[in-house]
């Protein structure tokens, strides 16, 4: 498929600021298959999916024309949470991906985990010897879920 310039109203790769790209999956949506667990991790999958490109410069794929941020922001923050025993064993999961690269580390000052539902890998974290260890989380029912001792590390 050829390339096509980036329009007025879409945003340019944002791995590069490429203004090409070509077409790598048309938009699903369906208003229909939306509910509280939506945008939970984690859950059954609906198979929607935003209009995506892939850059040509980079080959990233992203979606040009992203939803706001304050409507991310809004269906993330109510995002229903029941994966407790999933986030446990994710956990473990990452913490063996993430154990053998520990020691090229010379310094622990600190680690943020992005998408920490109920904030299950961050005793692991301190275990490791951060000094300080939080979790970025949108989801209100997820932070929630989390242990008293974790709770006040998510943010």
């Amino acid at each position: 498929m050829p390339f096509v310039s980036q329009t007025a109203d879409e945003r340019s790769c944002p791995a590069c600021a490429g203004k090409t790209y070509h077409h790598f999956a048309n938009e699903n949506i369906d208003s229909d298959k939306f509910s509280e667990f939506t945008y939970a991790s984690r859950k059954q999958p609906e198979f929607m999916c935003l209009r995506l490109v892939r850059c040509h410069d980079c080959d990233l794929v992203y979606a040009p024309t992203p939803p706001s941020s304050n409507s991310l922001q809004s269906a993330y923050s109510e995002a229903a949470y029941d994966s407790g025993p999933e986030a446990e064993c994710a956990a473990e999961s990452y913490a063996k991906a993430l154990n053998p690269h520990l020691v090229e580390l010379k310094q622990r000052n600190a680690a943020v985990d992005v998408g920490a539902g109920s904030g299950a890998l961050i005793p692991w974290l301190v275990s490791c010897g951060f000094q300080t260890a939080l979790g970025i989380e949108p989801s209100r029912a997820a932070i929630d879920a989390a242990s008293p001792s974790v709770q006040a590390l998510l943010r």
